[in-house]
């Protein structure tokens, strides 16, 4: 499953189909606070067959120090490096690019894991509705 990778965090970003990252708390999949980035700065999309990202914002967007053209699609490759707001900003590793997964979101911590029937019995809350199959009997779940 995609995901990234910054210095300042224990845990990976997976990413979502269409994933958006910004400022605006409630509009964005990740919320970066800095007064430099955008509400909503950046989006990271799946295509069917590879990963693009495109700058939405002011203030820049940058993959291997370089910036991105506002609105533009760009292919990400694992290792990529991304700043958001400044070319000096932390970075963003691209770790995976394999495709998106549903994942399974913990309520009190807020992260997130690839899903499977094993997690999923452990856990409360599901990403994506295609997941609510799963609570057949016939998953093996029980209260």
């Amino acid at each position: 499953m995609a995901c990234l990778q910054h210095p300042d965090r224990d845990q990976p970003v997976y990413l979502m189909a269409h994933h958006t990252i910004g400022r605006r708390q409630g509009a964005v999949d990740t919320r970066i606070t800095s007064a430099e980035i955008s509400g909503i700065h950046a989006a990271i999309q799946w295509t069917g067959s590879h990963w693009n990202i495109r700058d939405l914002s002011r203030n820049g967007t940058w993959v291997n120090g370089q910036q991105l053209v506002p609105a533009k699609n760009y292919p990400l490759q694992q290792g990529d490096q991304i700043a958001f707001g400044r070319v000096g900003n932390p970075l963003w590793i691209v770790e995976n690019l394999d495709a998106p997964e549903n994942l399974l979101i913990d309520l009190q911590s807020g992260e997130a894991q690839p899903w499977s029937s094993t997690t999923f019995c452990q856990t409360s809350a599901i990403l994506s509705p295609a997941c609510i199959s799963a609570l057949s009997p016939a998953s093996g779940c029980t209260n």
